[in-house]
């Protein structure tokens, strides 16, 4: 009704040549779903696209408004609009991206069910088999020689690594314009820097991030700017050296959404989180890291003391 294009990823559990399960989870196409039903449809129209540039789906990935056209979104992280075309099925009244490489058009039932699963994704747990809506397809068109997409299991860097730091940058950095950088450190688990400037400041982001960001967020931890958000060791040491757990710096946020995979959660779709205010506390004074003079560190080659094999095997370790 308004026009607006949903992207978004699907497991699919095929049945048959004409019959798959498709796992919906709780956003935006379901609320479609939903909505379509209560007006006395059936089927709601879909495509599922199987590869494409990885940007569009990083933007399938992400979770952008309601007010948001995702074609348009997918766009802007491609830098050039995402060419579109009349589907075969429904013509203009679902157009599909022009350069994918498989497109299977068709019908989700709105009542019907089969069962999906078990199956697993980025939390690489099994997950029971669960009644999910039936596809009907009624299209299937390809470029010659297609590429076919597919998630390797515990591999999911694309969709919940590198889409899930893009959707957490993007919601977090229009409130907070400092935030340097947000790394996934683990499923559900995301690592933001960002030096706070007032007392409390840090407890509101976590605030913000857990209550806008669904069942995305599980686990959050702060660091300052002088600690590198990709590199576990150090925020290990800025948690050892910087967190006393006796004050607001850990923080237990209960009865939140839960992802419907999280084998911890005790009750359905709820869980609680962890927030570490792991940066250096406001008004403590300078705590500066000890570091050796970048000129002595600039003096020193590593072929002065060791073999070449020695430090062609260091390199490629590294």
């Amino acid at each position: 009704d308004t026009g607006r294009y949903n992207c978004s990823w699907h497991r699919h559990l095929v049945h048959g040549p004409k019959k798959s399960a498709v796992r919906i989870n709780y956003r935006h196409l379901w609320d479609y779903m939903q909505r379509l039903k209560q007006s006395g449809r059936q089927e709601l129209p879909v495509a599922f696209v199987f590869g494409h540039h990885p940007a569009f789906s990083l933007a399938a990935g992400s979770k952008a408004g309601l007010d948001v056209d995702e074609y348009s979104y997918a766009g802007g992280m491609l830098g050039e609009p995402v060419r579109i075309t009349p589907s075969h099925s429904f013509g203009d009244d679902l157009l599909i991206p022009a350069d994918a490489e498989v497109v299977v058009e068709g019908y989700v039932h709105l009542g019907d069910k089969e069962s999906c699963g078990p199956w697993s994704d980025f939390l690489r747990y099994y997950s029971p088999a669960s009644q999910e809506p039936l596809l009907r397809p009624t299209v299937i068109s390809m470029r010659e020689n297609p590429l076919f997409l597919h998630s390797w299991t515990g591999h999911h860097e694309l969709m919940f690594d590198c889409a899930g730091m893009v959707e957490v940058y993007s919601e977090l950095v229009r409130r907070y314009p400092r935030l340097k950088a947000v790394n996934c450190l683990a499923p559900m688990t995301f690592v933001l820097q960002y030096s706070p400037q007032y007392p409390g400041e840090a407890q509101r982001l976590a605030a913000h991030a857990f209550g806008a960001l669904g069942d995305k967020v599980k686990n959050l931890i702060i660091v300052d700017e002088d600690v590198n958000p990709f590199d576990p060791a150090a925020i290990w040491f800025s948690i050892a050296t910087r967190v006393d757990a006796s004050t607001e710096q850990v923080t237990i946020f209960r009865d939140i959404l839960a992802n419907r995979q999280d084998a911890s959660k005790a009750r359905p779709l709820q869980v609680g989180g962890i927030f570490l205010d792991s940066t250096k506390p406001v008004g403590r004074g300078p705590m500066e890291i000890s570091l050796p003079a970048k000129e002595v560190l600039d003096r020193i080659r590593l072929e002065d003391y060791l073999t070449p094999d020695e430090v062609n095997r260091l390199q490629r370790d590294v």
